[in-house]
């Protein structure tokens, strides 16, 4: 079976592509939902809080990996995804919050791995 994109019917073979580069699942346990559209139809939620800063406070149903272990595969997707500015997205398809995502990230650069897992290939 082919993921597919429930909105624009775009696929892993068959990605959007925007200005960011190609799209992502947004949506990555049903990996029907991309992140091109994820962007164009905002889901609303009443239960979701956020922070001072925009950013979505830790919420089960969309930050599914939260306390869990990276594996090098996640550590490698995150580093190789990782935008300023798009960190929202990131948050969204591996199931962690964007200030997780963005200590994760100040780490790994302070520890000089954020490059070794940017240039891995899965």
């Amino acid at each position: 079976m082919v993921d597919t994109c429930k909105v624009c019917g775009c696929t892993d073979e068959n990605a959007c592509v925007t200005s960011d580069g190609p799209c992502w699942w947004a949506d990555s346990l049903e990996r029907n939902l991309c992140s091109s559209c994820a962007d164009r139809s905002p889901v609303v939620d009443e239960t979701i809080q956020y922070d001072n800063h925009g950013r979505m406070k830790f919420h089960p149903a969309y930050h599914f990996n939260h306390g869990n272990e990276y594996t090098t595969k996640e550590l490698a997707y995150i580093c190789q995804h990782y935008r300023l500015g798009n960190v929202r997205n990131l948050s969204m398809a591996v199931g962690r919050t964007e200030g997780t995502l963005r200590s994760l990230v100040n780490q790994l650069r302070k520890d000089g791995e954020f490059e070794l897992y940017k240039n891995m290939n899965f």
